[in-house]
């Protein structure tokens, strides 16, 4: 996840969390404390190249949160 903005050519620049398996079942999770008034960038990839599959984004706390897509 990253911080005002994603740069593909510097993929370090701006990061925050990463993961890779730690969700279990071969699966990422993410856990971070997120900011009002700040935009983040979640950016999500698979493991091998031409790979789909469907993922669930779950956030919550105490104001509302929006996504853009």
């Amino acid at each position: 996840m990253y911080q005002a903005a994603f740069n593909p050519a510097d993929i370090s620049q701006n990061l925050l969390v990463e993961n890779d398996d730690s969700g279990g079942n071969r699966q990422f999770g993410l856990a971070y404390e997120l900011y009002a008034m700040i935009k983040y960038f979640l950016v999500v990839t698979t493991y091998y190249p031409a790979t789909m599959g469907v993922f669930s984004i779950i956030a919550y706390g105490s104001g509302v949160v929006n996504f853009i897509v």
